[in-house]
């Protein structure tokens, strides 16, 4: 098992400003984003609460959660997770959701035992009582430009929210990673993690099910039943939908065709390819490029 499994966190942080807000809005731009929002996992601990919208959907350990209005969705450090992104619900220029991420670090200093724990993603417990602080983060969130709001001392504020969520979290949504995640789940999670990491750096190749389940030591039957248990897609459609993630950077910011681009990201065909396009995008490349093409 080659392939290097990243454990990182999003941003960097300081003694005084463990954490992000930042503010989602439904903007002309937001397709800008679309491949921070595929199937990923940090060190952060993650906080969404859904301002406006209920199309928006969670992927987060395999389980499909609906953003609606009022729900705070919780991410644990190292979970996977994706966003299927549907703001058409949400006016332009409106926050859509403000997401807070907290540095694993300030956590494991904060909160003895952290590591050990583990907070339920989707509950309604405590929705209302979360919704109020996350409201209040979002005034110091980003704005539509993605600039910080926070100024001076507002920090100090901040940071006092930040722990008052945090007692809400450990008193409504905590459970504990050996009960929500056994060691054999855990394990094999990190191999699709490998997995994922392996698919990112070869799309382009032909990609076996059986060949990588092999390679993270899994039988394919198992191999396949673990990847959608955690991905909630198949093998396949993951694959698939990488490569036309891809794809479509190259034709918004190239002038190849759309067979050399097909080839390219490891599709067989053009066919295959404008197929598995129009299914995730609902129009054909050529369209698609002729809508958001970059001046």
């Amino acid at each position: 098992m080659s392939e290097k499994i990243v454990n990182y966190e999003q941003f960097e942080y300081s003694a005084e400003v463990p954490f992000q807000i930042l503010n989602i809005y439904h903007s002309e731009n937001n397709e800008d984003v679309e491949g921070k929002l595929q199937h990923h996992w940090h060190s952060e601990l993650e906080i969404t609460y859904i301002q406006e919208g209920n199309k928006t959907k969670h992927i987060v350990d395999g389980h499909q959660i609906a953003d609606t209005c009022g729900k705070a969705v919780v991410v644990n450090s190292d979970s996977i997770h994706n966003i299927l992104a549907d703001y058409t619900d949400v006016g332009i220029g409106d926050v859509a959701a403000t997401v807070l991420i907290i540095s694993r670090s300030f956590l494991k200093e904060t909160i003895p035992g952290y590591e050990e724990m583990y907070f339920i993603p989707d509950s309604d417990k405590g929705n209302e009582e979360i919704g109020k602080i996350m409201e209040k983060l979002s005034q110091y969130g980003t704005d539509i430009d993605g600039n910080p709001r926070m100024k001076d001392y507002d920090y100090l504020f901040v940071k006092g929210l930040v722990y008052e969520l945090l007692h809400c979290l450990m008193k409504y949504r905590l459970s504990w990673r050996k009960d929500e995640l056994p060691i054999n789940r855990a394990k094999n999670i990190e191999r699709i993690k490998g997995a994922i990491s392996y698919i990112e750096n070869h799309f382009n190749e032909q990609l076996s099910q059986e060949v990588i389940a092999n390679k993270f030591y899994f039988s394919s039957g198992y191999f396949s039943r673990c990847f959608h248990n955690a991905l909630n897609m198949t093998f396949v459609e993951f694959v698939s939908k990488y490569r036309v993630h891809q794809a479509r950077i190259l034709l918004i910011s190239t002038d190849m065709s759309v067979l050399d681009i097909a080839l390219e990201c490891g599709f067989s065909d053009s066919r295959r390819f404008i197929m598995s396009f129009k299914k995730e995008y609902g129009i054909t490349p050529l369209q698609y490029r002729k809508a958001n093409r970059v001046a």
